[in-house]
């Protein structure tokens, strides 16, 4: 085999495992992230969004802790100054636990709230810290407000980090 032809394989192998390795890698830790997303009427408080966060990552400890971060993505000009909302997460073993949670979308100067980009806010909290997850854990999100109230939400999600030690 040639000097060329040896240099051109070794080439191939840094790129395949270089690039297989660079796809393993988590941002902030985050292991799931789901969004849903609303049209331009808003969130009718007849739909309730599921989400099941479970990490997809088959390296992660079974003993691994996890922070629930709830984000709401919206047009600030539409949108009203707070959103309440009620979170219930169950197991396989049933409900354990519902709570209500408001989210404040401008501050009490009437401006928006959140990182902004080009069009929208986007606004994140910390729902639960250090969770340890259990077989079959869904998280079910419902609006509290009337269909005209959501108007401006472009999406809401979820996403699980994995807990750092800092």
């Amino acid at each position: 085999m040639s000097r060329t032809a040896v240099i051109s394989v070794l080439i191939v192998i840094l790129t395949v495992t270089g690039a297989f390795f660079g796809s393993c890698r988590r941002v902030d830790n985050v292991v799931y992230s789901e969004f849903a997303n609303f049209d331009s009427e808003g969130w009718d408080p007849v739909c309730v969004l599921p989400f099941s966060p479970w990490p997809m990552d088959s390296i992660l400890n079974p003993t691994d802790r996890f922070d629930l971060i709830l984000t709401l993505r919206y047009a600030p000009n539409h949108a009203s100054s707070e959103i309440p909302l009620e979170i219930m997460e169950e197991d396989e073993n049933g409900v354990c636990g519902t709570n209500r949670v408001t989210v404040r979308l401008r501050d009490k100067n009437g401006k928006p709230r959140g990182r902004k980009s080009l069009y929208l806010y986007e606004i994140s909290d910390t729902l639960r810290h250090r969770i340890q997850l259990s077989d079959g854990y869904v998280v079910n999100i419902a609006s509290l407000s009337p269909l005209s109230n959501t108007r401006g939400l472009r999406n809401l999600g979820l996403t699980l980090a994995l807990t750092t030690n800092n």
